[in-house]
């Protein structure tokens, strides 16, 4: 779970639970990726922190190929 620290009152209506988990999540640092390798070929730590907080596209051109295409992948 990265660096988030998660409290809910018990009192939460459905939407407000699952905005609450989606604000953890996307608030979090996460502490690993998935898998043994980077997707982007620079430190997406560094990649991240740079691009938060500003209106900047992610670099599609730093991705590395992986040679999947996404209909494989959903299957």
């Amino acid at each position: 779970m990265g660096n988030v620290n998660i409290e809910f009152s018990g009192d939460l209506y459905l939407e407000d639970f699952m905005a609450e988990w989606e604000r953890y999540f996307f608030g979090s640092t996460f502490s690993h990726l998935l898998g043994d390798c980077s997707p982007v070929s620079s430190n997406i730590v560094q990649l991240w922190k740079s691009l938060v907080g500003t209106n900047q596209k992610f670099p599609m051109s730093i991705l590395k190929p992986t040679g999947c295409f996404l209909k494989e992948v959903l299957k």
